[in-house]
């Protein structure tokens, strides 16, 4: 593979999930000198394109009807999309040192919450009687993120993991598990698993999902013919304005 042009063969439309499965497949390599600069370059880039995703899906899912709402005021200071400004921005060794002695925080994950500083798309269609759970896309703020995360690890865990998101029940209002975490390492890792998330996966792959259903993740896991019309409609018109992480 040509190191040197893993970036630009990213910037290929149709081309990045191929890219990332290369870059994964280097495993330890990836952190070497000769690959590192453009991985990184790929990282930006992708949390540039999902924040830029989230921004359209803020503006488009009104208009099929679907309304935000901070349920039960869970979320202090609530914002349904916030980027982060560069007078909040946060240094990389800061998040990569947060947790040493569970494990290191994910690149993937650390990328994150150097570009985005909120996502939460709870709320409903008031004219859909949903036969399930949305499971709308909820990930902490990064001082959430802390807040929860200081009572969350516990000496006696064969695995560690940081929380970020609330389970598709809390999101609802109704009694859940602890939510949903990211795995952490004893070694340095460009992604990690999701922990108690439905599907196994990593962190940019449960992204994808979030942008392939619009940010209302459980229609994942939903039958065909449980979704109504307008939601396939409203899916079908929303996607090809989205960028490919």
């Amino acid at each position: 593979m040509e190191n040197n042009s893993l970036y630009k063969q990213y910037l290929n439309k149709g081309k990045e999930t191929v890219v990332w499965n290369k870059i994964l497949s280097l495993k330890e390599q990836v952190f070497e000198p000769q690959y590192l600069p453009d991985v990184l370059l790929i990282l930006e880039t992708m949390m540039e394109r999902a924040a830029y995703n989230f921004g359209i899906l803020v503006e488009a899912l009104p208009d099929y009807g679907y309304v935000f709402e901070n349920i039960e005021d869970i979320n202090p200071e609530y914002n349904i999309f916030q980027r982060r400004g560069s007078n909040g921005s946060l240094s990389l060794d800061r998040i990569n040192s947060l947790y040493n002695i569970y494990g290191h925080i994910p690149y993937s994950l650390a990328y994150y919450y150097k570009t985005i500083k909120e996502v939460d798309f709870r709320g409903n269609f008031p004219h859909w009687d949903a036969p399930f759970y949305l499971d709308q896309v909820y990930i902490y703020s990064f001082e959430v993120f802390l807040e929860i995360n200081s009572i969350s690890f516990l000496d006696d865990k064969d695995q560690h993991f940081a929380l970020i998101s609330p389970d598709e029940f809390v999101k609802e209002n109704v009694s859940g598990s602890m939510g949903y975490g990211v795995l952490l390492s004893q070694k340095q890792m460009l992604d990690a698993p999701l922990i108690n998330f439905g599907k196994e996966l990593p962190f940019i792959d449960y992204l994808r999902l979030c942008f392939k259903w619009c940010g209302l993740v459980g229609l994942a896991f939903y039958e065909a013919e449980e979704i109504p019309a307008f939601i396939t409609d409203m899916i079908d018109a929303i996607r090809p304005e989205l960028m490919s992480i």
